[in-house]
């Protein structure tokens, strides 16, 4: 769950000294946010945003309707998440890397807040009039098992549809 704040697609990252002192830092929490253009917001996995915290504890939501879902990560989920975001982390330069794709009407965010609130962007896919964009400021493949355990998380956590739920 993560959001490119810090550095966006086509414009200036953040220099390699900054990207560097990520690893230093302990992570607050992580923030999922998905967009799904062509359905009803409640049926969009992560439409409403998806948080973890370092403690493991869930939030998603808010719903239009103001609805928020509390849950908490077991301790092997919690592990799995942490290795995946320090491995990510570790792989983060100032060189942030946007490709085009071909897939209209979705987007995603994912951003990690460290605990002295600063922020850093993991990945975006935002739509475009051609079909969409992906930035990343790091490796990849760290970025597809980080990817993976969110959505492992997101499939448990997140209700579908969120309102009946």
């Amino acid at each position: 769950m993560v959001l490119l704040t810090a550095a966006g697609c086509g414009g200036s990252g953040s220099s390699s000294n900054e990207m560097h002192r990520l690893v230093e830092k302990q992570w607050d929490h992580f923030t999922e946010q998905r967009m799904c253009e062509a359905l009803n917001p409640d049926f969009c996995a992560g439409g409403f945003g998806m948080m973890i915290d370092h403690q493991g504890n869930v939030t998603d939501g808010p719903s239009l309707d103001g609805k928020v879902i509390h849950n908490k990560l077991t301790a092997d989920e919690l592990n799995s998440l942490n290795s995946a975001l320090n491995a990510y982390i570790a792989t983060v330069t100032g060189t942030l890397q946007c490709s085009a794709v071909t897939i209209p009407g979705v987007g995603e965010q994912l951003i990690i807040t460290f605990s002295d609130q600063t922020t850093h962007g993991v990945f975006t896919f935002r739509p475009t009039s051609t079909g969409g964009e992906v930035c990343i400021a790091g490796d990849r493949n760290a970025l597809e098992r980080l990817e993976a355990v969110v959505n492992q998380l997101l499939g448990k956590y997140y209700p579908v549809p969120f309102s009946s739920n």
